[in-house]
């Protein structure tokens, strides 16, 4: 049963959320001080009040309430099969993995053998180009948008235009090795390629006897694709080990022969829903492929918006490519602040990327920090107005980048040295300010308001 809400507050910008089983949500105030709430109802509270957008929208339990309470599209990994999901035959995006395993020529293969993704419980990586997979594509989307209503899109993950190798190129590999001993009789095998290094489930090794008996592993020597074992085997035997490890030669798609797969499939799904919204993650710097994507998609996700305390150009090219795609599509951007950062660094932090965002905000823009996707951040000065922009962003001599507001001017110092900003007539920080002055640190932003 829901709560009545009050409604939100009439931004002049867009807030969004990331909502997978969200269980805690953080609220700064006026004054950069938080306050943590993790119990259901004051979390749709929060929600309703600071955020006008929500990807899933899901909160602990597999609760939808937030999902009908604010606009909100569902979420889908459509490029690799999901092993877990058939294990739940409820869940919305079963059909998906079900039909994967009854196609495996939809999956993408090297020489033969499965790839896999590295991360995310060694996901199989699909054949984005199959026509049969692309036509599937759609019509799930389709059919679930159909049967839940309160979805208003989808939001496609994981989407590239250019075949990542190092993320996607490893296979199961079986071989037969004989034991060897080495110095003071360390045992050991040597294996063909060269074993994957994550610490996922794709860098699980098995090794086994002639008679079917599990050999244990004492730890692995990935330079020299040695794995050594503990004394249940003599020099001489022969083992069976199984390990992923690095795709061996083979001819890799180019990234335009992935991007107008991608294309094609971004193309289906389209066709299929319509007017509903169709948002994919993965736009990334140094790429293109966003001229070719967005000709279907209506808009994409930036994950990792100036992050990482960024260089000026990587800084400027994430402002810019704001700038540009949220004039005319919806342009989500996500910074995620890494648990236990030091207060005075976290709330820096939170203000340099909202500082940058509105540098490039030009109307279609949504704007998000979150500690985890289970964890939401909202800033309470977020909701106020600042009106429309005045001009667009602008960089001083001193190397800050400023852009004023009707309502709002807003500094950001991307650089390495400190530097000082004069406050304009007629505005006020929510910091303390010394001689109509302050300092910006490196990698600091700031929002002065018109005062009241």
């Amino acid at each position: 049963m829901l709560v009545c809400l009050p409604s939100a507050f009439a931004r002049d910008i867009g807030i969004h959320s990331v909502c997978y089983g969200v269980s805690k949500v953080t609220l700064f105030d006026e004054h950069d001080k938080k306050i943590a709430f993790s119990d259901k109802t004051t979390i749709l509270q929060t929600l309703q009040r600071h955020a006008d957008f929500l990807i899933e929208g899901r909160l602990a339990g597999n609760d939808y309430a937030a999902a009908r309470i604010l606009p909100t599209i569902f979420y889908l990994n459509g490029f690799y099969n999901v092993p877990y999901i058939c294990n739940h035959s409820t869940h919305r995006n079963y059909p998906v993995c079900k039909t994967f395993n009854a196609n495996p020529e939809w999956k993408m293969k090297a020489n033969g053998n499965q790839l896999y993704r590295w991360a995310y419980e060694c996901f199989e990586v699909m054949n984005v180009a199959h026509p049969d997979f692309q036509k599937f594509m759609g019509a799930h989307v389709k059919n679930v948008l159909q049967r839940e209503p309160f979805f208003q899109g989808i939001f496609l993950d994981d989407v590239s235009g250019h075949f990542n190798a190092g993320l996607y190129g490893f296979h199961k590999t079986n071989e037969q090795a004989v034991v060897q001993s080495g110095k003071e009789g360390m045992l050991f095998i040597k294996v063909k390629h060269t074993i994957n290094q994550s610490q996922g489930p794709c860098s699980a090794i098995e090794v086994k006897k002639s008679n079917g008996t599990q050999v244990q592993v004492y730890g692995v020597w990935h330079a020299v694709k040695t794995i050594f074992l503990k004394p249940e085997v003599q020099p001489g035997d022969v083992v069976t080990v199984t390990y992923y490890s690095d795709a061996p030669d083979w001819q890799l798609p180019s990234d335009q022969q992935w991007t107008e797969a991608t294309a094609h499939l971004l193309a289906h799904i389209k066709h299929h829903i319509g007017s509903k919204l169709l948002i994919y993650n993965g736009t990334q710097l140094g790429y293109t492929y966003d001229q070719q994507f967005l000709a279907y998609a209506d808009g994409c996700m930036r994950e990792g918006f100036v992050a990482d305390n960024p260089t000026i150009e990587n800084w400027r090219a994430d402002i810019e490519r704001l700038a540009s795609i949220s004039q005319r599509k919806k342009y989500f951007t996500l910074t995620y602040i890494p648990k236990n950062t030091p207060p005075e660094d976290e709330i820096r932090q939170i203000w340099f990327a909202y500082a940058s965002f509105l540098l490039g905000n030009n109307g279609n823009g949504f704007f998000s920090v979150c500690y985890s996707a289970q964890h939401l951040i909202f800033h309470s000065l977020w909701n106020r107005d600042i009106g429309k922009p005045l001009e667009n962003f602008r960089e001083k001599a001193n190397g800050v980048y400023i852009r004023e507001y009707q309502h709002a001017y807003v500094a950001v110092n991307p650089g390495n040295k400190a530097a000082t900003v004069a406050i304009p007539p007629g505005f006020e920080a929510h910091i303390k300010a010394q001689n109509q002055s302050l300092l910006l640190k490196p990698h600091q932003g700031l929002v002065l308001y018109r005062a009241h």
